[in-house]
């Protein structure tokens, strides 16, 4: 008979990446986790980190006036990212501009 003990989704997720050889980066995860701790409120409303491929961030924000602004705190997002994942995880960041992103 089987336990009806409750499960914990996270063992369950990683026990099924393993059984179909899908590469789970921790970095990657804890970024997405701790995206609001990492960039602060102000910016976790208006910016949602997608997506990385091969080092470069893909972060969508909600207006093209967020776009300009982060351009300019690139590299200072870039170093708060890697600081905090004490992994060089992240070498650049890309913003593209999602009007259905509303400010949370």
């Amino acid at each position: 008979m089987k336990s009806k003990k409750p499960r914990i989704i996270k063992d369950f997720i990683a026990r099924t990446l393993k059984y179909y050889n899908i590469p789970i980066k921790q970095e990657e995860v804890e970024l997405f986790r701790y995206w609001e701790e990492i960039v602060g409120k102000q910016i976790a409303m208006h910016a949602t980190p997608c997506i990385i491929k091969n080092g470069t961030l893909i972060i969508e924000v909600d207006s093209p006036t967020w776009r300009h602004q982060l351009n300019f705190m690139k590299k200072t997002i870039v170093d708060k990212i890697n600081a905090s994942l004490q992994s060089r995880v992240i070498r650049d960041i890309h913003f593209n501009i999602n009007t259905k992103i509303t400010s949370k």
